[in-house]
């Protein structure tokens, strides 16, 4: 990385708080661990180092004022201790959030978007929401879900995931064909870890009140349209996560009444990931359903057509 002598250099590759100056060498494991890191180059980046299960680094620029970033840090190490209890291990040796906040060049021009990573996620907006203290317990709560969210993301889909998601190559995106899944089932994941009954409004919203021509799309054809125009239109990119919640949601209380307690979907979760970890690959659609059964042991087959099906 080359830049002008003095511009510090943060890449969450090999993330550190003592920034390197001007120009900075370092290696990668592989292609995507290359391929999929950030960096945040320049005099206004901050960066503040949080202990966690693993290092924790909040990487941040904000164009008109310095952030308050000690929340942030405590939601990231909230988040991965949630997901550590969820799937038994964090399959990362550190974790980097980066803020980009800026001031947009035209009204509605930048809408808050959030990127996962396999070892990082990058969220981008406007300044009109910038942390200049504390929050309160049930505010930090509240706001939080969008980093374990994309947190979450490191397990599925960067390490676990369906057809089609990788390899990665070409210019143009692949069709995929359970968008739904990758997303919708790591809304549950925060949804239900941080007891959101405004989400379960969100996603009911988003599903049945979404425009007529999305609801008469199947499931697989919402996820391949999304493919292409998630964030370009974002009315697809709503649709396909609170359709893959619900979906999500359902299966838990169905899966919960089933064993009494004793399962859930957050068993499933940890299950899909420990079975791509042994495997190697990524699980075909036509495996999917049958994972999904085998994972807490009920017959969810019926809850699972039901939501590929349009909405009526």
């Amino acid at each position: 990385v080359h830049t002008f002598n003095e511009w510090p250099i943060f890449t969450t590759n090999h993330p550190s708080t003592q920034m390197v100056k001007g120009a900075y060498t370092f290696s990668a494991s592989n292609y995507y661990a290359l391929a999929d890191g950030q960096f945040f180059i320049g005099p206004k980046t901050i960066v503040k180092e949080f202990r966690g299960i693993v290092p924790l680094f909040i990487a941040a620029y904000c164009e008109t004022r310095e952030e308050y970033l000690d929340d942030y840090g405590k939601q990231g190490v909230k988040s991965m201790e949630i997901l550590h209890s969820i799937f038994g291990e964090l399959p990362f040796n550190s974790y980097s959030i980066l803020l980009r906040k800026a001031v947009p060049l035209a009204a509605n021009s930048a809408p808050p978007f959030g990127m996962e990573h396999l070892k990082s996620s990058t969220f981008f907006g406007d300044t009109s929401g910038i942390r200049l203290k504390a929050m309160h317990e049930e505010a930090l709560i509240k706001t939080m879900t969008t980093y374990l969210h994309h947190m979450g993301h490191a397990f599925i889909p960067m390490r676990c995931y369906g057809d089609n998601y990788r390899p990665y190559v070409e210019e143009i995106p692949h069709i995929i064909n359970n968008i739904w899944f990758n997303e919708g089932f790591m809304w549950f994941l925060a949804y239900e870890k941080l007891k959101s009954s405004e989400w379960e409004k969100i996603f009911y919203t988003n599903t049945y009140k979404a425009a007529s021509p999305i609801k008469k799309l199947s499931l697989q054809e919402l996820s391949q349209t999304a493919s292409l125009m998630y964030a370009a239109d974002f009315r697809l990119g709503k649709a396909v996560y609170s359709r893959g919640a619900m979906m999500a949601i359902e299966m838990n209380n169905y899966v919960k009444e089933k064993t009494g307690g004793k399962k859930s979907m957050l068993d499933a979760l940890q299950f899909l990931y420990n079975w791509t970890k042994k495997n190697k690959r990524a699980f075909s659609m036509d495996e999917f359903p049958i994972l999904l059964n085998e994972s807490c042991g009920v017959d969810l087959s019926h809850i699972y057509k039901k939501w590929q099906q349009p909405i009526e």
